[in-house]
């Protein structure tokens, strides 16, 4: 279920870096490429708060690495421009992924 701005409690679990019940969720199959009202999916917003706990789950979830938000960000482009280089070569890693515009947010 989706508040008004699109959040999910999968979505709202990774931004605030609570792997435990990100675990739980994606163990209930909770959908981890919903998007929030601007676009940006779990992944996203996971990769460019630093959670590379929770980025592993998700993509071992087969979250889609290649989504973009409204803007046109990835989880790859929000992880290199906020300097997340542990992110980023776990994204790189996963090999089809999309770079996304330049900058971030």
């Amino acid at each position: 279920m989706q508040n008004w701005l699109g959040s999910t409690a999968l979505i709202d679990a990774a931004r605030n870096g609570h792997a435990e019940i990100v675990k739980i969720l994606l163990d209930a199959e909770a959908n981890g490429d919903i998007q929030d009202c601007c676009g940006s999916t779990t992944l996203i917003d996971a990769a460019n708060d630093g959670h590379a706990e929770i980025v592993k789950m998700l993509l071992d979830a087969k979250a889609d690495v290649g989504r973009q938000s409204l803007w046109g960000d990835t989880a790859l482009n929000m992880a290199e421009s906020r300097g997340h280089t542990e992110i980023v070569e776990i994204l790189k890693a996963k090999g089809d992924v999309t770079r996304g515009r330049a900058g971030g947010y």
